[in-house]
């Protein structure tokens, strides 16, 4: 038997005896993995389906967030309107025009059949012009008009959250309802009406419909009491006792739960309720089969593609072995060494490949350092766009009371505003990748509260005494949106108009750590969750902080929270380690 014969041998046998066994080990397997995988595999598709009806329910909260800070509706209805029916017409034109643009424009966008009303509450000013608009006729009425409506007892139970129910006369439809704070003046008018929006079930699972794995899947939701929103106009299925005690909360799911022929897949949604997925076992198995079938048709391509493969290194490596084996005959009989030009041919082609992996291996190089240059673009970037989103809403509202107090009242301290504003500007815009130096930024958190003194009438100082022993750099606005957020939160929300908010520098071994205290009780455990988990709307500067810091000096660096001493709320923004001029303590 000839050496390419013994190669092709030994080579297709190898490669048929573990092509066999991994068929075999695969058909053994397989029928008892199937369920197993099935259930895996729906359960990541239910989650992504969460993930998806969530995202939409987080859009529904954004849109009242949003109204919760919509100065201009504020304005709208707070201001007193003449008695001439022009002036009145024009009133209602221009609150049911805003209302237009920031609530029905939004939600279709996302929604493709979408209802609101907005009732005014009676202290308000506007409710004047709804006295005769009726509920659900009118967009816009009064509070008076939804007494009695089952939505309006939620939406105020709910304290300023997101009320989810349904309308018992309307199957399929879904309503939200919530409080509009009056943010701009919470003690004078602290509610400024509720917002009830109307969507359809179907609408709100459109996308986990279209993402269905199974072809056939149906879906069903069940609010907190248990009563059931069917999506389709189906008959409603009849749920097996193991999901029913899912739903009541007697057990817990960590995976879909099997019967007959179904798999039924329960998950919490956001807003407390929850969606049941029900797909049939036989729809999902259909793409196991076909994956089974694929493979059968692999494993035949792969036996033929061993037999050449086996051919062809038999033929290779047996090929310079007979031309040597010639040679060496041929030195025997005629005693001069020789080799044919066949092996000759066989060396060079063996050279080139060798060359041809070092020019890969050279491009892969230069591959791998051109992504590591583009991963350090696309970080700066990240940061250049962290820091851009630093809210600047507060040069707005300095703006327009810059306007009004110049048109109005003619104050003496525009000017000093002006000057303050001038300098955060500036300091903004003017060669924002350059680190700022801790002077600087106390310079721009000092003219930043002399502007919210200013707007909101308080009387808030920045006790910084312990800083002035600290010196070097820090990325730009990194002090301002922590003070910002203590103005907010720790006075402003509590009707608190004036207190300390002091700041002060430790140097440790492992860094730097600024503290900024303000007198405002929190939820500790809740914003240090807020660090790493998804920002709601009105928190975003700081948990950008957060991120920036961490980009720019690693984990060590970033923000953390606890309580002070006296109760208020302490910011600790660790950094690496800052410089002590000579002879501080």
């Amino acid at each position: 038997m000839s050496l390419a014969r013994r190669i092709f041998l030994l080579v297709s046998g190898a490669f048929v005896v573990l092509l066999s066994i991994t068929a075999a080990a695969i058909a053994l397997s397989f029928s008892g993995t199937l369920v197993a995988t099935t259930e895996a595999t729906l359960q990541l598709v239910m989650q992504q389906n969460q993930r998806i009806v969530n995202a939409a329910l987080t859009r529904v909260d954004e849109l009242v967030v949003d109204l919760d800070n919509d100065r201009y509706l504020y304005e709208q209805l707070v201001r007193r309107v003449d008695e001439r029916s022009v002036d009145q017409s024009i009133a209602r034109q221009e609150i049911g025009r805003h209302l237009t643009r920031s609530v029905y424009v939004p939600l279709r966008t996302s929604f493709s059949r979408v209802n609101y009303w907005f009732f005014v509450d009676e202290r308000a000013s506007a409710s004047n012009l709804y006295r005769t608009a009726t509920f659900p006729a009118s967009r816009i009425s009064t509070t008076a008009q939804a007494s009695g409506q089952p939505f309006l007892a939620a939406a105020i139970a709910a304290d300023g959250r997101v009320a989810w129910s349904s309308d018992p006369a309307r199957p399929g439809r879904i309503r939200a309802a919530s409080v509009i704070r009056g943010l701009f003046s919470p003690v004078a008018i602290p509610d400024l009406g509720i917002l009830l929006i109307e969507l359809d079930a179907a609408d709100l699972l459109g996308d986990v419909q279209r993402s269905d794995v199974g072809g056939r899947s149906r879906y069903l939701l069940f609010d907190p009491a248990g009563t059931l929103h069917p999506v389709d106009a189906e008959p409603p299925t009849a749920l097996p006792a193991a999901v029913w005690q899912v739903l009541r909360g007697t057990d817990v799911a960590t995976r879909p739960i099997a019967d007959a022929d179904r798999l039924y897949s329960v998950l919490r949604l956001d807003n407390g309720w929850q969606l049941v997925g029900i797909t049939p076992i036989d729809g999902v198995n259909q793409h196991y089969l076909r994956v089974a079938n694929v493979i059968a048709l692999i494993t035949v391509i792969a036996l033929g593609v061993v037999l050449l493969l086996s051919f062809i290194i038999a033929r290779s490596v047996s090929r310079p072995i007979a031309s040597l084996a010639h040679a060496m005959r041929q030195a025997n009989l005629t005693g001069t060494p020789a080799l044919a030009d066949r092996e000759s041919r066989d060396t060079l082609e063996i050279a080139a490949l060798y060359a041809a992996y070092q020019a890969q291996i050279s491009h892969i190089t230069q591959l791998l350092a051109q992504v590591y240059q583009a991963g350090i673009e696309v970080k700066q970037a990240e940061i250049r766009a962290l820091q851009a989103q630093i809210n600047p809403h507060f040069l707005y509202n300095t703006l327009d009371a810059i306007s009004w107090s110049a048109r109005d009242q003619g104050v003496a301290d525009v000017p000093a505003i002006v000057s303050s504003l001038a300098n955060i500007l500036r300091y903004s815009i003017d060669d924002s990748e350059r680190a700022a130096t801790l002077a600087e930024e106390l310079a721009i958190v000092t003219d930043y509260l002399a502007i919210q003194n200013y707007c909101y009438g308080l009387a808030i100082t920045l006790d910084a005494t312990d800083m002035r022993e600290l010196v070097g750099s820090v990325p730009r606005l990194t002090l301002q949106p922590i003070v910002e957020n203590a103005i907010q939160h720790g006075f402003l929300e509590h009707g608190v108009r004036d207190g300390i908010i002091r700041l002060r520098g430790v140097v440790h071994p492992g860094g730097t750590t600024i503290e900024i205290e303000n007198p405002g009780p929190a939820d500790v455990p809740a914003l240090q969750a807020l660090l790493d988990g998804p920002a709601p709307p009105r928190r975003h500067g700081i948990r950008n902080v957060h991120r920036r810091l961490r980009m720019l000096f690693g984990d060590a660096a970033g923000l953390s929270f606890h309580t002070a001493a006296g109760g208020g709320l302490v910011v600790a923004l660790h950094l690496p380690t800052l410089d002590r001029p000579a002879g501080a303590g």
